[in-house]
């Protein structure tokens, strides 16, 4: 199967995709960060980041297609991207898989595609309670190579580097 990366900042489409699709990650987050993620009285989740991803320089919301079926979406910040570390290239700044596509190995198949686009330093972030995917990244990252990793109560960051693209 095929995986595509459509960049949702040049196809209507994609963004408008990405913009329906974007609730369901909100609310799979919740479940591990009820204090942040959290329902306005207008049923909306809050906070929405995804505006951000379509006017910050250096930011790239990718949908994910396998087999030129929409399955979920890549959100990259690059340099000069203000939301990464100063010593990262890049970040992986979230990351979704519909769940009817999860299982079948289309989630590190796109991750590996997305890291392939940029060289450099990547980062990315899990919420400690979301031991999923926790799990699913250090499977995809440990099979790039080496990568280093911290924990702290709010968080775990990863990175390594990726070279050539």
């Amino acid at each position: 199967m095929a995986i595509e990366l459509v960049n949702a900042r040049h196809s209507p489409e994609a963004r408008h995709w990405l913009h329906n699709v974007y609730p369901f990650y909100l609310h799979d987050l919740s479940e591990f960060q009820r204090d942040i993620y959290l329902l306005s009285d207008e049923g909306r989740w809050e906070p929405d980041h995804l505006p951000s991803w379509f006017t910050e320089a250096g930011a790239y919301p990718f949908v994910i297609c396998d087999d030129g079926v929409r399955v979920g979406f890549a959100l990259v910040g690059k340099r000069p991207f203000p939301w990464r570390s100063p010593e990262a290239d890049q970040r992986l700044g979230e990351f979704f898989i519909l769940r009817s596509h999860r299982g079948n190995g289309v989630g590190s198949r796109a991750a590996l595609e997305v890291f392939k686009m940029f060289s450099g330093v990547w980062e990315l972030y899990e919420l400690p309670l979301n031991q999923g995917a926790i799990r699913f990244w250090r499977r995809v990252i440990a099979s790039l190579g080496e990568y280093g990793e911290e924990s702290t109560p709010d968080f775990l960051r990863q990175w390594f580097r990726m070279e050539g693209s």
